[in-house]
């Protein structure tokens, strides 16, 4: 039988990360915001599962919310070993977890996912209206 961490992978975090890295950064941002959005309170709630840190569990389940996991930080960080690059920086116009008032920084201290969700959801904005200018739609 499935745990309740294995479905909520399934439907928040069907691929890891990583495979992403050579994917546009629209699919990387999709694939964070799917992520993020599957974090809120209520959704872990409805898993089962609590967020302690950057560490969303249950009793049969570990899932760790850090660089490991995000596609834009495969993709910039590992890859590149910068964050200057990443479409949420530059949205943000600093690393996300640069500042006790930063998406990821509020979501480690108070398990409050709304910052980052809100920021991802500019960033995907920003980069659709790029997109569609540069007529690649």
């Amino acid at each position: 039988m499935e745990s309740n961490g294995e479905s909520w992978l399934k439907k928040y975090y069907p691929v890891e990360a990583d495979t992403l890295i050579n994917d546009s950064d629209i699919e990387c941002v999709q694939h964070s915001l799917n992520k993020w959005r599957g974090l809120t309170k209520n959704i872990l709630r409805k898993y089962g599962l609590v967020a302690n840190g950057c560490v969303i569990e249950d009793d049969r389940f570990v899932f760790y919310v850090d660089s490991s996991s995000c596609a834009l930080c495969q993709k910039y960080i590992e890859k590149r070993n910068t964050c200057i690059g990443c479409p949420l920086f530059k949205q943000l116009g600093k690393p996300c977890e640069a500042s006790s008032d930063s998406p990821y920084t509020v979501f480690r201290r108070e398990a409050n996912p709304l910052p980052m969700i809100d920021a991802l959801e500019k960033t995907l904005m920003a980069l659709t209206i790029d997109r569609k200018e540069d007529g690649n739609e």
